[in-house]
């Protein structure tokens, strides 16, 4: 099973073309879609676009509380899906599909883009919705910091020197991804040695993005076919 997690950055207001380039190219079974910005108005034109130019089956959609929304799309079609938006400041999709025998259940996030603090309230309340018995994947924006990637000791000078402190005002938090690792979940990237910096982009070079850094993620609970879900090449 193949899963893709994408930020689309102001909904591809300047990219759509080369999206479905790059998911007609990758076939994702399962596509995670965060800021998906606008992608409601016309009666959810795009979204509908995209299940007319591919063979996903559905898609779900994360009414936020912010303009940024998420999408989550399925090929395998979905025993259950339900989307969170309270305590959220973007929300949460959580999709279940048939998977190995058993069910997958995927969890597309999108956490606070301001502080460490709420981002943590919000990836404790999402560890309260997953199901530690079944095969899980948390994945998406997690505004969030890890120390799987070695980052330099002069980090929190780099932080500074671009006035980044959503990270942490003194010196960088990793509460986020270390309630993850601590609660027994797998990240994939740094567990398989693929580990990119995700900001700054092509596209994005706002000023809380403007030093490299990785800041989305994908989570697993330990299983013997976690190694069965793959990374995009």
């Amino acid at each position: 099973m193949r899963i893709v997690s994408y930020n689309l950055f102001e909904g591809l207001a300047e990219t759509y073309p080369r999206f479905l380039e790059f998911i007609d190219q990758q076939k994702p079974d399962i596509l995670c879609l965060q800021e998906a910005t606008n992608w409601q108005e016309a009666n959810f034109s795009q979204p509908k676009d995209i299940l007319a130019q591919s063979d996903y089956e559905a898609f779900i959609f994360g009414d936020s509380n912010s303009r940024h929304k998420l999408v989550t799309f399925t090929k395998p079609v979905a025993n259950f899906s339900r989307s969170y938006s309270e305590g959220f400041w973007h929300s949460v999709i959580q999709t279940r599909v048939a998977y190995s025998g058993s069910e997958l259940d995927v969890f597309n996030v999108h956490l606070d883009p301001r502080t460490e603090g709420f981002r943590l309230q919000e990836a404790k309340q999402i560890l309260r919705l997953v199901d530690f018995k079944k095969p899980t994947l948390v994945t998406g924006d997690f505004n969030s910091l890890t120390h799987s990637d070695n980052y330099p000791p002069d980090l929190a000078d780099m932080l500074q020197a671009h006035s980044i402190t959503k990270f942490g005002k003194d010196k960088p938090q990793f509460a986020v991804t270390d309630l993850m690792r601590q609660a027994g979940l797998i990240d994939v990237a740094a567990e398989l040695g693929q580990v990119e910096t995700t900001v700054p982009s092509r596209f994005n070079h706002d000023k809380d993005h403007e030093v490299p850094l990785r800041l989305d993620y994908m989570f697993v609970t330990r299983s013997p076919s976690w190694r069965e879900l793959q990374l995009p090449k």
